[in-house]
């Protein structure tokens, strides 16, 4: 007896299922592997809405990271650290986990990884209507300029700053923006960016 379970809820818990054995083995992986199981079993809990199990795997992925010493991916998980969290436990939780990773990333010589810091700080502020939104929402942007490989970030800054611009003013170019921000994610398999 399914119970009333749709197709979705069985495919979900059995993608749960075999995280879980995998993650039940992982102590016998190298430690990069532990961290990257670690932090898909993470995605994918956040996108069934099992936030806890997000939460702690993702620690547990950071952590890892933070043995290795791997800053590029220590920054990353405290990205996604925040979003969790924001989602979990309210805005401020979500910022304090952005603005570590911003800490990181600004020092890890790269521009995709702050950039998307920059964004996610942007979708955070969006919240409170507050002009760091947009001001974070434009570094974002100009980081990416001439980036290639980096459409999902852009089109979720493009779709930030559109909204926040619109909430101020119904303007022409607020939803040229946001078309634009829509198009990306559209033309790139980014659909949940897409406005």
């Amino acid at each position: 007896a399914t119970g009333g379970a749709t197709t979705e809820d069985r495919l979900d818990l059995l993608v749960l299922v075999g995280d879980l054995l995998a993650l039940e083995h992982a102590a016998t992986l190298p430690l990069t592997e532990q961290a990257a199981l670690h932090a898909a079993h993470s995605l994918e809990c956040q996108h069934i809405g099992r936030v806890d199990e997000a939460l702690a795997s993702r620690r547990t992925a950071l952590a890892l990271h933070r043995q290795l010493g791997d800053r590029r991916n220590e920054g990353l998980d405290l990205c996604e650290l925040a979003v969790a969290a924001q989602y979990h436990e309210g805005a401020q939780a979500g910022l304090r986990h952005i603005q570590a990773a911003i800490d990181v990333l600004e020092r890890v010589g790269a521009r995709h990884e702050p950039a998307v810091a920059y964004a996610a700080k942007a979708q955070m502020h969006l919240l409170d209507e507050s002009q760091s939104a947009f001001d974070f929402g434009l570094k974002a942007l100009a980081l990416l300029e001439g980036l290639d490989g980096a459409e999902e970030c852009r089109a979720y800054a493009l779709n930030t700053v559109a909204s926040m611009r619109l909430r101020s003013q119904d303007v022409p170019e607020g939803w040229a923006l946001l078309n634009r921000s829509r198009d990306i994610a559209l033309q790139h398999g980014c659909e949940s960016h897409a406005a």
